[in-house]
């Protein structure tokens, strides 16, 4: 489990006390301590905070892409509907109108389109006379088709207002960042000194190192998710910025 590994992370030995546990003199290894006999065990693993590292990524990676990848594809699936509604352009070609016909003869009069910023206000432009009902209640009433239309379209919009386009983009790349921290650990274990010492602890063992092996097929599957992933994020900015 991903639990057990991350606890493992925390209880590695340091290089100061590995220099330590390896001058512990005439001491025989069962004369020490538990928790000094464990970290002396656990010495003879190549690598093995990298290792552990290595570990955590692959059994975590596919939730975070799957969490960035649906993030991504609310964001992209609100961004067609805004693009696509028929029904916002009936909507706010009304509150144009409107907004023209209330400002005729001021600066703010003749306006050829609207603002998104400005669509707040429109709640703010109430009636003079007694009564609760303001600018957007006129528009649903000159338009109710259209407006009841929108209600329907846009609930994937509302969902969308709760993704954060910049921490959903610097979880991706702190997902690539990772990456290449894993395909570095692969290099080294592709190195003589980590052969030997893998060797060594799989004769004591009895059992070979699966490690490599597998490490080395997660990067090929991984990598090619990770570029997808990182690709839906860069359109769906420029498609943010088109908007």
């Amino acid at each position: 489990e991903e639990d057990d590994v991350a606890a493992l992370l925390t209880a590695t030995p340091t290089p100061d006390e590995e220099v330590l546990l390896r001058g512990h003199g005439t001491m025989t290894v069962s004369d020490l301590g538990k928790p000094e006999q464990y970290l002396i065990a656990v010495m003879a693993v190549p690598r093995l905070s990298e290792r552990l590292v290595a570990w955590h990524y692959m059994m975590t990676f596919q939730q975070k892409l799957t969490d960035i990848a649906e993030q991504v594809e609310c964001l992209r699936s609100a961004i067609v509907t805004v693009m696509r509604s028929s029904s916002l352009v009936t909507v706010l070609a009304q509150v144009l109108a409107a907004g023209n016909f209330l400002n005729e003869g001021s600066f703010r009069g003749g306006a050829l389109g609207v603002k998104i910023g400005g669509l707040t206000a429109i709640s703010d432009c109430k009636q003079t006379r007694a009564g609760k009902r303001n600018l957007s209640h006129n528009v649903a009433r000159a338009v109710p088709k259209e407006c009841v239309a929108l209600v329907e379209e846009f609930s994937v919009v509302s969902d969308a207002r709760k993704v954060d386009f910049k921490f959903l983009a610097a979880s991706a790349e702190q997902l690539r960042a990772a990456f290449s921290n894993i395909t570095g650990e692969l290099v080294a274990t592709e190195q003589e000194e980590y052969a030997a010492s893998a060797t060594a602890l799989s004769d004591s063992l009895g059992n070979a190192d699966v490690f490599p092996a597998r490490l080395r097929s997660f990067t090929r599957d991984a990598g090619e998710k990770l570029e997808s992933m990182l690709s839906s994020v860069s359109q769906c900015r420029s498609e943010l910025l088109e908007l």
